[in-house]
């Protein structure tokens, strides 16, 4: 859920609409339902939505399968599990950051 939510950050300020490609049904389906477990996480997610919404752009969530060979989903799962294993930071990082990382990898 944090993923989609990083995601959305990295493109609420663009102006074009938004597909974010996921390979947990869980958390797409947690996120769409209107009334689910309620968490800080799915709060800014749908606070972000609807700014996206008020600006005239659309967001989707889409499901793809996850181990089944897909470059981008093979190395999220590379970064994620990289990331995992790093000492966290306690502030956010801007975007330049985060993307300056990605790519480092």
């Amino acid at each position: 859920m944090q993923a989609i939510c990083f995601a959305m950050e990295a493109t609420i300020q663009c102006n074009n609409s938004t597909v974010i490609f996921s390979d947990s049904q869980a958390v797409i389906k947690k996120l769409l339902t209107p009334g689910a477990a309620k968490s800080p996480t799915k709060e800014k997610f749908r606070n972000m939505a609807a700014i996206m919404k008020k600006r005239g752009r659309a967001i989707a969530l889409q499901w793809i399968s996850g181990h089944a060979g897909r470059d981008g989903n093979e190395q999220a799962d590379k970064v994620a599990n990289l990331g995992s294993a790093e000492i966290q930071p306690v502030l956010p990082l801007s975007y330049r950051t985060v993307k300056s990382l990605l790519s480092s990898y």
